[in-house]
């Protein structure tokens, strides 16, 4: 008998992601029946969440994908923890269990690290500068964290939240050197350069840093795919730098929210044939 799983995607300006078209897809090619639809919510609250995923769940959803800007809100509606979640305090899946129990996931934080090694190797991030310590920045300070790295810089317009993510990254990741920065110190002699805010998407045009200040670091890591060419990642390309589009973190974290809906480890080759074909769907601007 044939696998069947409905799923969804809860956030907000979420009409150009490639979710449905992921997963739909990567259940075809592994003999799942897949259905996946967004579920936008432009004006809801993030103390209202939880009315929306009881009632998500009760229209009969096995898990949902969870976006901008409700990761850390989703914290709260989780029974049982994936690896790390707790010390991240973001997740972004969310799989329905029997007896209402919801296991909670961030695959942010997983697939960034995955997408690292495949790319880099063993090579350690050096200092990393993040810009915005949202969802998707917490998930991935602490993915640069586990993956070695000797200074995290924190940056954000909202000083406390800067300053919670690098009390919490320091409680887990006592050896590491973590301060908060203003965005001009961060990205100074930096190694890398992470931008977790949505500056850049279709909705908000821009670069969350001066485009002069790229140059002379290693690598930069943008979040955003809508579109994937952004300004930073155009002036990051310029300058040289080895560059991760946000269509890498995307595929990286679908690949293991797959596998959390499903159980089901996508083997390497679907895995590329997958990532070119959200290539070929990726918007031009």
């Amino acid at each position: 008998m044939t696998q069947r799983i409905r799923l969804g995607l809860v956030g907000s300006n979420i009409s150009r992601s490639l979710a449905p078209a992921f997963h739909i897809e990567a259940g075809a090619r592994m003999g799942v029946d897949v259905t996946y639809d967004l579920l936008p919510q432009p004006d809801l609250d993030a103390d209202q969440l939880a009315g929306v995923i009881g009632e998500v769940r009760s229209q009969g959803f096995d898990g949902v994908n969870v976006t901008y800007p409700f990761k850390q809100a989703a914290m709260d509606l989780v029974d049982l923890g994936g690896p790390g979640v707790n010390a991240i305090g973001a997740v972004n899946t969310l799989v329905f269990r029997p007896e209402d129990v919801i296991s909670g996931f961030n695959t942010d934080h997983s697939g960034l690290q995955r997408r690292w090694r495949q790319r880099m190797g063993v090579e350690t991030p050096g200092t990393v500068a993040i810009i915005g310590a949202g969802g998707v920045g917490r998930a991935a300070a602490f993915a640069f964290a586990g993956l070695g790295a000797e200074e995290i810089r924190v940056s954000d317009v909202d000083s406390g939240r800067a300053a919670r993510l690098v009390h919490d990254l320091l409680r887990s990741y006592p050896g590491t050197a973590v301060n908060r920065a203003t965005q001009e110190a961060a990205i100074r002699a930096a190694t890398g350069i992470f931008n977790g805010t949505p500056l850049g998407m279709h909705f908000s045009p821009g670069s969350p840093v001066s485009l002069e200040a790229i140059g002379g670091q290693h690598w930069l890591f943008d979040a955003v795919y809508t579109p994937v060419r952004t300004p930073l990642v155009e002036r990051a390309m310029e300058a040289g730098l080895r560059v991760f589009d946000g269509l890498e973190l995307f595929l990286g974290q679908a690949v293991d929210a797959f596998q959390h809906f499903t159980g089901i480890d996508l083997p390497d080759d679907v895995a590329t044939g997958l990532e070119v074909e959200m290539r070929a769907l990726l918007p031009t601007n």
